[in-house]
């Protein structure tokens, strides 16, 4: 039953959204136009990891162990899938970690990784600010794994999945684009994802996730999704290749000059298709609400 309503809402996706129609998948490459799209490929169809997306060779200034026990200090370092670290050039001397740490067993063969088709990840990130000749300082965390929901209640973008609360299975990267969002600071992006598999094909759906440092505590703000990719297998032709009707969609985010609460309003905007929305950030609920 699942199966049968993915098709019917991709097919509804072939209608709404321009696709291009390739006949082997040996033409794909050729067909996605969007970074994102082009790394999905590279890491399911072609075989080649990212470079270290989130800064996996740690710094000299500190080491795994330090890492794992500041980001995660309930967790055991033997569960650890990838811990990495950035700098966050927007704010100065900062830099931003993630650990990941699996509840079951590790696929050493796998590592660094940070994924879960089972729901059984815990994920952590940290700000930590480090100046040269002195000692790093820890200065916002998450103090509990992280729980994103993505939903589309609030997207024009297709997905796989229905409405309600999506947890991802894919940890994809940092975003520090200057997302200044009051007048002193700014806010980091993490880019996370999940995918749907089926006859012939797969999809990619990517979201935005923003971090907001008040106080101590690093905390989620903003969640939307910000790219789609679909692969529906067509027709098989006599030399044993196929067609594959491929459709993708993606949107930004454009900090607006307006303030609501002391945070600048956020415009994601569609850049396939003449979808807008504005999100407001609402006090009470200390996150962006669509307007």
């Amino acid at each position: 039953m699942r199966k049968t309503i993915l098709l019917t809402i991709l097919t509804m996706v072939q209608i709404l959204a321009k696709e291009t129609t390739i006949h082997s998948l040996g033409e794909i490459d050729n067909a996605v136009k969007y970074s994102e799209g082009k790394a999905f490929l590279d890491d399911q169809l072609h075989g080649i990891a990212s470079k270290s997306p989130f800064g996996t060779e740690l710094p000299s200034w500190i080491d795994t162990q330090e890492l794992s026990a500041l980001i995660a200090p309930k967790e055991s370092i033997e569960k650890n899938t990838l811990l990495g670290i950035k700098s966050w050039r927007k704010q100065t001397h900062s830099y931003v970690a993630i650990g990941c740490y699996s509840a079951n067993k590790v696929d050493k063969k796998e590592l660094p990784y940070c994924h879960s088709y089972n729901g059984d990840l815990n994920v952590y990130l940290a700000v930590l600010e480090h100046k040269k000749g002195k000692k790093y300082r820890l200065k916002s965390k998450t103090f509990e794994p992280l729980d994103i929901k993505i939903n589309y209640k609030n997207s024009q973008l297709p997905s796989g999945a229905s409405e309600e609360d999506i947890t991802p299975t894919n940890y994809v990267k940092f975003d520090f684009a200057p997302y200044k969002i009051t007048k002193d600071s700014y806010a980091f992006g993490l880019r996370v994802a999940f995918l749907e598999a089926y006859s012939g094909g797969g999809a990619n759906f990517e979201t935005l996730v923003l971090f907001e440092q008040q106080g101590d505590k690093l905390v989620q703000i903003f969640a939307e999704p910000m790219y789609s990719f679909v692969n529906i297998a067509g027709e098989w032709h006599d030399d044993g290749t196929r067609d594959h009707d491929i459709t993708e969609e993606k949107n930004i985010v454009i900090v607006q000059k307006h303030m609501t609460n002391g945070h600048y309003d956020l415009k994601v905007k569609g850049l396939d298709s003449k979808f807008t929305k504005i999100f407001i950030f609402d006090k009470q609920k200390n996150y962006y609400v669509a307007k």
